[in-house]
């Protein structure tokens, strides 16, 4: 199964236009939800009617599986928890989250494993007008597990939508997220951090697109390599016809702790709309020796050092989270 698909492709020699992953018979997996007050949970059979950053072919291998859907009708105080704890077997749940007209919620989704558990979870997101998102997602999965990690928004007239992920721990991670701003107004803000390490492997493919005038996009990732580990990033902000004084802005620092390491990004930006702002830029390098030598002499070994920047790559990334158990269980992680 092909997945993560590059908007437009290119030259294929560096194999960053897609990914291919190994995903047989997938069991239904559903997961242990905490709900507030003001979400309606549902289930439904109905497919994938969006599109979401993996692709295609991951919609039609989740199809047949049951979607829980929740539906959110007023301002939420607390958040509402998804908890994924996959086993040995290939795993998989759909979910859906709608929030009506001037409703807000925050979802906090925590994804573990055993050993070598698979994982693979659809999340369709569907912002109405008015209304606030800000979605949580914590990777600590086993050392030899495999997640799939994909997400279909579509975002109507001033919401948003606040994607914060944190890839920390699984053998391989693939992460996919695809955002419409269909109204005027509409806004999507995305922060992925990651700590990677012995060979692990992180694929992201990160996606806006503009159709709603005045809409704002904003994409950051952020994170350390060390060992064998690699990190494929593909970054798209497609401004189509008639989004006109939109603006859309993606980023991403990549530190290299190790010359072992390997680092493949590639940001886009694709337009048809005269009136809109654009903006991309990439950081991607070893620490500075200057930095270096100062926290050296200040008495930090090396070891405390790399532990130190994997940290202030993730508190950056966790700046708009607001749940605290999230953000403890954040921070017992990588401290």
């Amino acid at each position: 199964m092909k997945i993560n698909h590059l908007s437009v492709p290119t030259w294929d020699k560096c194999s960053v236009n897609e990914v291919e992953v190994p995903l047989g018979s997938v069991l239904p997996f559903e997961p242990t939800a905490d709900l507030p007050s003001g979400v309606l949970a549902e289930v439904s059979n109905e497919p994938c009617k969006i599109s979401t950053g993996c692709g295609e072919e991951f919609s039609h291998a989740l199809q047949n599986l049951p979607k829980q859907v929740f539906t959110v009708s007023k301002k939420c105080s607390s958040a509402l928890r998804l908890d994924f704890d996959f086993k040995k077997s290939t795993s998989g749940s759909r979910i859906q989250i709608h929030t009506l007209p001037n409703s807000e919620l925050e979802v906090v989704m925590n994804y573990s494993s055993s050993d070598s558990g698979t994982g693979a979870v659809q999340i369709e997101i569907m912002a109405d007008d008015n209304s606030r998102i800000n979605l949580v997602q914590v990777v600590d999965a086993g050392k030899n597990s495999m997640l799939i990690n994909d997400i279909g928004m579509t975002i109507s007239t001033n919401a948003k939508v606040t994607l914060t992920q944190v890839y920390l721990n699984g053998a391989k991670m693939y992460g996919g997220a695809h955002a419409e701003l269909l109204g005027e107004g509409a806004k999507f803000d995305c922060n992925t951090g990651y700590n990677l390490k012995d060979s692990q492997l992180l694929d992201l493919n990160l996606v806006a697109i503009h159709r709603g005038k005045k809409s704002v996009s904003d994409i950051k990732v952020r994170g350390t390599l060390s060992d064998k580990s690699e990190k494929i990033y593909r970054g798209t902000i497609d401004f189509k016809t008639g989004a006109s004084g939109s603006k859309g802005a993606e980023s991403e620092e990549a530190l290299l702790l190790d010359e072992t390491v390997a680092s493949k990004t590639v940001p886009l930006i694709l337009c048809t709309e005269d009136d809109v702002e654009g903006a991309h830029g990439a950081s991607i390098g070893r620490l500075d020796e200057k930095v270096e030598y100062y926290l050296k002499s200040r008495g930090l070994s090396e070891k405390q050092i790399r532990k130190l920047m994997a940290k202030a790559k993730i508190e950056a990334t966790i700046k708009n989270v607001r749940d605290k158990m999230a953000l403890d269980r954040i921070r017992e992680l990588i401290k």
